[in-house]
């Protein structure tokens, strides 16, 4: 099982059942693989995401320990404001947990549904905390996706997303992003 090239991974979804699909699948190849797993929580529950997996054919509870669960507010929002410094040196506190126990590597999978919550103050800062993730990405194996509901942003945030994505997911499939414009490129044309 591999993702190579695939480190930041954005995947557009139209429902809850889409995102519960797509974190089951990859989630429980990446369990399989011996990778680390860290889903950052929002509309899922620990028991739903467990479920998910049990479709993709993980009958048994020895992938718990592979299997992290962490409330989006723990990493984003702890102070009920978003701090991007605060979120990517808590995330890299997990990828460090996960390494020194021996995985791997890490796939973080995140409802972004949360960022709803305080738009449009957190937009940019949430933009900004895209871009580092994408450059994260490169310096370990650890592979982040992102789930946005498009029930809950408008179709500008959404180019904005696209463009900060190198990998997208389509069925199921990783696939590479014909949108994405790199960071320095994004920068300059936003």
């Amino acid at each position: 099982f591999s993702v190579r090239g695939h480190r930041h991974v954005c995947a557009f979804t139209y429902s809850f059942q889409d995102a519960y699909h797509a974190i089951g699948h990859f989630g429980a190849k990446a369990i399989t693989a011996g990778l680390k797993v860290i889903i950052v929580l929002d509309q899922f529950s620990p028991l739903e995401i467990h479920n998910a997996f049990i479709l993709e054919g993980l009958k048994s509870q020895k992938y718990l320990p592979g299997c992290r669960f962490v409330r989006f507010d723990e990493v984003y929002m702890p102070n009920g404001a978003l701090s991007l410094n605060y979120t990517i040196n808590e995330l890299e506190k997990l990828y460090k947990q996960a390494l020194a126990e021996g995985y791997r590597g890490v796939y973080r999978f995140t409802d972004m549904s949360w960022i709803v919550n305080g738009l449009p103050e957190h937009i940019q800062q949430m933009l900004l905390f895209e871009n580092r993730v994408s450059l994260q990405g490169d310096i370990a194996n650890i592979i982040n996706f992102s789930f946005y509901d498009v029930h809950h942003f408008d179709g500008s945030l959404m180019l904005d997303v696209l463009a900060l994505h190198p990998t997208i997911v389509i069925n199921k499939e990783l696939t590479k992003n014909p949108f994405y414009l790199g960071e320095s490129e994004y920068i300059r044309t936003y």
